[in-house]
């Protein structure tokens, strides 16, 4: 596919999502020349767009400076306004002066030598051509990945299945004891739902609630990504209906909703190594560790009936997941990093996709010195750049000290 070639940058960035936006600011605050594409009409990703308010913590440290401005503590959650997360994207962006292209939708790689130079992406104006010298896949569906020939499973190891796709709405005026609300699932499973999931929404009488549906879908499928849109979206108003018998929400009425459907699991890339819930539960050490001490707990809601995902003890994130096998010049970052379908339950958590985003921008930094090869860098200096940035080292090595 020919099209224009719009310029050449040190770094070109597929996915504006967190862990995108998160790659984007790192490698334009290390000295970069950044381009960050979008296939949406607005960057943000998964979490702004799907109206998610409310994640678990899993440590104190900010991969993007001033992200944690943002949450407010509410019980063992931090809320976070979607919009406002949305508008200090845009806000750190521009102030790293990172071009952000958005209804880009990345359709074609060339590659020479194992390499890629450029990403082709479909625009308004049609075909153009991104070239860069080091590329970073923060697609959440591992969609770089994919058009380089890297190869890749989905769902999980038993059956291929993966997690259902989600839709949330917040009802505004609801009272105290939401948390223990559960509609029956004969009931949920007539409107289309396999479950339902509560939040603290982010303001003060607000809950957001998020919808699962009810169909095996695949992230990659077209048509299963239209038939989800229309199932869950229809399914506002009953539970709406459904929720207000309940006294916790007696009154309450729809604040918002997301701007689309999500589908929380794509493709997993294989990468230089692949981490999986054993290493999450036995914390395996990684001397190439680049995120570290992270305690995001296994959650795979709507997929019952395969045994339990062990818990998660502290554990690290190899830069070596980071790494795809077959390219040299492209780097992982975010859901899509190596992993397993059940280890994906725990990384794919806001904060740990947030700090993958950093470490992948640093490293693209620092292979701008190696002719672009990400596996040449000096892994001991980006991980001094991470613990400059406020990581913690991984415990175990003050352990061995």
């Amino acid at each position: 596919m020919a099209g224009r070639i719009y310029e050449h940058f040190d770094v070109v960035i597929a996915g504006a999502g967190a862990a995108g936006v998160s790659a984007a600011v790192a490698a334009s605050g290390q000295g970069a020349r950044v381009c960050l594409l979008e296939k949406e009409p607005a960057a943000g990703g998964g979490y702004v767009q799907s109206g998610t308010t409310a994640f678990k913590p899993v440590y104190e440290y900010d991969p993007i400076s001033g992200f944690s401005a943002l949450c407010t503590p509410r019980g063992s959650w931090l809320s976070l306004d979607p919009e406002a997360l949305q508008r200090f994207y845009y806000r750190r962006l521009r102030e790293q002066d990172v071009l952000l292209l958005t209804s880009a939708w990345v359709m074609e790689a060339t590659l020479e030598n194992g390499s890629i130079t450029q990403l082709i992406a479909l625009t308004r104006e049609g075909p153009m051509q991104v070239e860069g010298d080091v590329f970073i896949d923060a697609t959440g569906d591992g969609d770089v990945a994919a058009l380089c020939a890297v190869p890749y499973t989905e769902g999980r190891e038993e059956d291929g299945r993966s997690l259902p796709p989600i839709y949330c709405f917040t009802l505004q005026g609801c009272g105290m004891g939401w948390e223990s609300v559960l509609p029956d699932p004969e009931t949920l499973a007539e409107i289309g739902l396999s479950g339902l999931r509560l939040f603290p929404g982010a303001r003060d009488g607000e809950i957001t609630v998020m919808m699962l549906y009810d169909e095996e879908a695949v992230a990659t499928s077209a048509i299963d990504r239209a038939r989800a849109d229309g199932a869950l979206r229809a399914a506002v108003d009953p539970v709406a209906a459904l929720l207000t018998r309940y006294s916790a929400f007696k009154g309450a009425t729809i604040a918002r909703q997301g701007a689309r459907v999500v589908f929380p699991e794509g493709r997993h890339p294989q990468g230089r190594t692949i981490l999986d819930s054993h290493d999450l539960a036995s914390g395996t050490r990684f001397p190439d560790w680049v995120v570290a001490n992270l305690t995001a707990d296994i959650e795979l809601p709507g997929m019952e009936g395969i045994e339990e995902a062990p818990s998660v003890r502290s554990y690290d994130i190899p830069y070596r997941a980071l790494t795809p096998v077959r390219v040299k010049n492209l780097l992982l970052c975010g859901r899509c990093i190596s992993g397993t379908h059940r280890a994906h339950g725990s990384f794919r958590a806001l904060q740990p996709t947030l700090a993958t985003g950093q470490a992948a921008g640093i490293a693209a930094y620092l292979a701008m010195d190696t002719g672009g090869r990400v596996q040449k860098i000096p892994v001991a200096r980006l991980q001094q750049e991470m613990v400059r940035s406020g990581m913690e080292p991984p415990r175990w090595m003050k352990q061995e000290a």
